[in-house]
């Protein structure tokens, strides 16, 4: 008989505690139980024809070695030649081997259940576990033995062990017990068994973590085990957490990802994979229910990936595949539900998109419901709804808007309204796409009929969708002038101005957006419905008026009265009864001393509020109010500082043309001065008087000028500004402080003492620069009147004669120009001797 610690090599990859303990607890062991070459327990010995024992293995490649180095065929415990390789199996042996083992794994067996206790020591605990896997690997059959003696409540006891090692090795030999072992894994499904392995998942300790999620992942083999994983709170967010996670070790990610892949058979397991970010595995279900040939190429994480990454294609010109009604309706209602990335969105849309389409025309309302639904999710992104309208939404949408409340039901209606809402918000050519069965387009007259029509047959919701629709197509100016053209044909203008008063706050702002796009299309139009008695123009301005941060719905409301003819005296004069100018002159100073909290809308809001409150100044000729306003106010020195918005051009621009008009306005309300009477002496003998010396008195005006009363440019720093801003990189900003400047040479005021103001102010060498760079049509004709007037005088004639840019740019705009320009040119050459006086090419327009 050989020692035990022979024995112990029967387990010979087992640690140095194990060996300790199976020492200790084994029978003693047998010679003959010993195979001579592996120097382990047999399990399958067989008899050499000499009599000798081995194990098969081993004597199997001993003879395979032997042949292949070309020697000859001995025993290799006698070293005797062999004639043949005959091997017998000794079946005595093998069963007395079983037996010996059976005993010992009993006795081992008992020994690892007394171990298992919350008192035992460290070691006993590892040495018991260490056991029980090696009974599991030796046969799987044994695994019912562990079974029957109830040893994986005591396993998982373990876990609760406040050693590092003790909790890992549990781990480790639970997930070596349940491996292919459907009973087993039947034995974890009871009770909170699984939600305690997953608690470790979210372990500090790395190794606690892997041993975790390999054990998950053979538990996850099951179909039963999926959906109790998945009902374990918080467990599929842990694990996608880990697949996402660059932290992790590789081992780890790689366990988790094919975890998450087994709890894909769980249909409720995919709906919270997409809710925390894992997203493939519900698409995948629904290429399933509805795609083509795309389902054999999304199974599979990696193909998958593929497909999302454009590797793969996805034919869904075929219809419908293999999934069920049910199915279908389900993952269509879900996704529709669903938080999706834009990515995502245009997947989907790519994938699935036609389908959900076909489903959308389906008659049972559910289906439609579901597949509007979706649709309206998966469209809420620009380029997943132009793929969208690729796959030819557009007409069965438009035809759903239009059917009778007995084919779509009103809700169904305003869901069909917002996908619509979103596909016209993205960038495609309306105007060429066909909706209707007489090839009509969405901008069609009959469709915006239409659209109207049901706009004013509906309710709110319904209402501002459709309104949205109407937005979105305004937005593009390709599409906006038919749109238009189709409001007015219809009559429906006042009808939209009236959505301002609506008392839905989302209504309102679509109907005041939509008005604003409108608003340079059909000036004269919304201005006429403004000006009724309804009060819409009351209801705009308290929407501009209101105390808040200045809004979107504000920015665009400001911008609808900013866009209407400002030449329109009815308009600006009920603006100015109703006391309109002065909630814009307090909206303009809140913003200037930063009274009102900044957000991205107070740029167009604040040039919408100065282009609004210019309109006053076209209208003081007419309106005492208006002057009496503008002094009250000081208006002219508010354009005058809001000259100096750097970075504001249509600011500047509007508080140029506006101090155009009041200049223009300071010849008719400068004070002239009352000279006294002279005396009967002086009347009979004038040589007796002397002429009264008057000072103070406006150069150009000839009168007593202010800034507050007369709005005149000389006075304060108004002339100095617009000069400088005859340097804007933006023309239209140059061509209005040209045109203000202009005012100070125009006819009624002192010319020659305004062209000395501007010599003195340094004026004249940027009014030339303007005439040379002549970037537009309307900039070189202000540019040309302006500096005629300045060549009638002879210094300033003589000087600029020298310089042949300014000659060369005059005769370009007495050849090129328009009509007027050609004669004004025509005028400064004669200034500078370029045409002789007594040629006159053109007759005397005056």
């Amino acid at each position: 008989m050989a020692e035990s610690g022979k024995g112990s090599r029967d387990l010979g990859s087992q640690s140095d505690d194990s060996f300790q303990y199976e020492r200790q607890y084994i029978e003693q062991i047998y010679d003959a139980f010993i195979c001579p070459l592996s120097k382990q327990i047999m399990r399958d010995p067989v008899t050499l024809e000499n009599g000798q024992t081995f194990e098969r293995e081993a004597i199997e490649k001993w003879f395979n070695d032997c042949k292949e180095n070309g020697r000859k065929l001995v025993c290799p415990l006698t070293l005797r030649e062999l004639k043949t390789m005959d091997m017998n199996p000794s079946i005595a042996l093998r069963n007395t081997i079983e037996e010996w083992n059976a005993r010992n794994d009993a006795v081992q067996l008992d020994m690892a259940c007394k171990s298992l206790t919350p008192g035992s020591v460290e070691s006993d605990i590892l040495q018991a576990l260490k056991f029980i896997q090696q009974l599991c690997t030796k046969n799987l059959s044994n695994k019912h033995i562990i079974r029957n003696a109830e040893l994986i409540p005591m396993i998982l006891d373990m876990l609760k062990s406040t050693s590092r090692k003790v909790r890992c090795r549990a781990l480790e030999t639970l997930r070596v017990v349940v491996e292919d072992d459907n009973d087993n894994k039947e034995i974890m499904a009871e009770g909170d068994k699984v939600r305690t392995i997953v608690k470790f998942l979210s372990n500090e300790q790395s190794q606690e973590r892997e041993e975790a999620v390999s054990l998950l992942f053979e538990l996850s083999k099951s179909e039963a085990l999926c959906e109790k994983i998945g009902s374990v709170n918080g467990a599929i967010l842990i694990l996608v957490g880990m697949t996402s996670s660059k932290s992790e070790n590789v081992l780890i990610v790689e366990k988790a990802d094919k975890t998450l892949e087994n709890l894909e058979k769980n249909e409720n397991n995919v709906r919270q994979m997409a809710e925390n970010g894992r997203l493939q595995p519900l698409l995948t279900l629904l290429l399933e229910a509805f795609g083509g040939k795309a389902v054999g190429a999304v199974r599979g994480a990696e193909k998958r990936r593929n497909l999302m990454e454009g590797k793969a294609e996805y034919d869904g010109v075929n219809g419908y595949f293999s999934g069920s009604p049910e199915i279908k309706l389900s993952m269509a209602s879900y996704l529709g539900d669903l938080a999706l990335s834009n990515d995502v969105k245009v997947f989907v849309a790519r994938t699935v998109g036609s389908s959900l389409i076909n489903l959308m025309k389906s008659i049972d309302i559910q289906s439609r419901e579901a597949a509007l639904k979706a649709l309206n999710q998966v469209s809420s992104c620009e380029a997943s709804a132009k793929v969208l309208v690729e796959e030819g939404i557009l007409s069965p949408l438009v035809k759903d808007l239009f059917a009778g409340p007995n084919q779509l039901p009103m809700r169904l209606k305003e869901v069909s309204a917002t996908i619509l809402a979103n596909i016209v918000s993205c960038d495609c050519d309306f105007d060429s796409i066909p909706v209707g069965p007489n090839h009509q387009t969405l901008v069609s007259e009959d469709i915006i009929h239409n659209l109207l029509h049901l706009i004013s047959n509906t309710g709110p919701s319904i209402e501002c969708k459709l309104l949205q629709v109407l937005v979105g197509l305004t937005n593009s100016p390709t599409t906006v002038i038919g749109v238009a053209s189709a409001i007015k044909s219809s009559g429906a203008t006042i009808s939209l101005v009236q959505f301002i008063e609506a008392p839905q706050k989302d209504l309102r702002m679509a109907s005041i957006k939509l008005l604003q796009n409108l608003s340079l299309h059909m000036g004269q139009e919304l201005a006429g419905s403004l000006c009724g008695s309804a009060g819409q123009l009351s209801s705009l301005f308290k929407v501009i008026g209101e105390n808040i941060a200045s809004t979107e719905e504000q920015a665009a409301a400001i911008g609808i009265l900013a866009d209407l003819p400002e030449r329109d005296a009815g308009l600006t004069k009920q603006m100015l009864d109703e006391g309109d100018f002065e909630i814009v002159f307090s909206r303009i100073k809140m913003i200037r001393q930063g009274e009102t909290r900044r957000s991205r809308f107070v740029t167009p809001y604040l040039e919408g509020l100065v282009h609004v409150l210019s309109r006053i100044t076209f209208v003081l000729a007419d309106e005492p109010k208006a002057v009496s306003f503008c002094r009250d106010h000081d208006l002219a020195d508010l354009f005058t500082q809001l000259l100096q918005t750097n970075g504001l051009d249509n600011v500047q621009m509007a508080s140029a043309l506006a101090l155009e008009n009041l200049s223009q306005e300071s010849k008719n309300l400068t004070k002239l001065p009352e000279l006294p009477t002279a005396g009967f002496c002086a009347s009979i003998f004038p040589c007796l008087s002397n002429q009264p010396v008057m000072t103070g008195l406006c150069r150009i005006h000839r009168g007593a000028c202010t800034q507050r009363d007369t709005f005149c440019l000389l006075e304060g720093q108004a002339m100095a500004r617009l000069i400088a801003l005859l340097d804007h990189t933006n023309e239209k900003v140059v061509e209005a402080s040209l045109a203000a400047l202009s005012s100070l040479l125009d006819d009624g005021v002192n010319i020659e003492e305004g062209v000395s103001i501007l010599c003195e102010a340094e004026g004249i060498k940027p009014i030339l620069d303007v005439l040379l760079e002549k970037q537009t049509e309307n900039l070189r004709r202000r540019a040309v009147w302006i500096v005629e007037r300045l060549l009638r005088t002879e210094d300033i004639a003589y000087e600029v004669s020298g310089d042949p840019n300014v000659s060369t740019a005059l005769v370009d705009a007495f050849q090129h120009g328009d009509y007027r320009t050609r004669q004004i040119a025509e005028r400064a050459l004669k200034h500078i001797d370029r045409l002789p006086n007594f040629s006159g090419i053109f007759p005397n327009m005056g």
